[in-house]
Parts: structure tokens; C-alpha cells; sequence
């Protein structure tokens, strides 16, 4: 399933998109399923992204679940930016990258 979930997730952000919340729930689920056994997405090339879109699904249809998203994504996150030893890297990774620029944002806010 990591390796489907990007297509998952994006074809979750199209029923978005369209304003079709809860289809996007139904084909947000399995990655959901998934992330609580598999939370590091080993295999997916843009995990954070994934993460963003099930996080964004589970928002627009006020699913309680939704505060608990971000924070697992943080905690990948910085697993995989510890992992970059050099320091601007690592910065690029953490700075440049919109969607983990987004998450680290989010995650900010969920805190206060």
C-alpha cells in the first residue's frame, strides 16, 4: 500500500477538489489503515504529502482524527531530516520543501 498511497491521495485531493468531501474520506481510509501499522510510508516517495492530503480529507469532514495526522507526520519528518547529516541539506529539506514547510506550519499551530 505505500507504494499505491500517493495515487490514493491524489485521487483523494481531486474529490476535494470537487467538493466531494466524503468520497474523498472512503478513498482516504485504506491510507489511514495503513499509516497506523506502517506510520514511515517505507517505499512512498512523497510520505508527507500523503500525509498533508489524509489530514486535509479528514478536516474538511471534521473528523476527530484529524488532530492526531499532523503530529505523526511531524514525528516521520524529523526521523527523516535527523537522518540528513549535512546541516543546509537538511535546512533545504526542512525549509524548501513546501509540504514539510506546510506540515511544520501546521504542526506550530496545533500546538498552541
Amino acid at each position: 500500500m505505500s507504494q499505491a498511497a500517493e495515487a490514493v491521495a491524489g485521487l483523494a485531493r481531486l474529490l476535494l477538489m470537487e467538493r466531494r468531501p466524503s468520497d474523498a474520506l472512503s478513498e482516504a481510509e485504506a491510507i489511514l489503515e495503513h499509516i497506523e501499522t506502517h506510520p514511515d510510508l517505507i517505499g512512498c516517495r512523497e510520505p508527507h504529502y500523503v500525509y498533508m492530503v489524509s489530514y486535509q480529507t479528514l478536516k474538511a469532514n471534521e473528523d476527530p482524527r484529524s488532530r492526531e495526522v499532523p503530529e505523526a507526520d511531524y514525528k516521520l519528518l524529523m526521523k527523516r531530516a535527523a537522518l540528513i547529516e549535512d546541516q543546509a541539506t537538511r535546512r533545504s529539506f526542512l525549509e524548501d520543501v513546501p509540504v514539510n514547510r506546510e506540515l511544520q506550519e501546521l504542526w506550530v499551530q496545533q500546538q498552541s
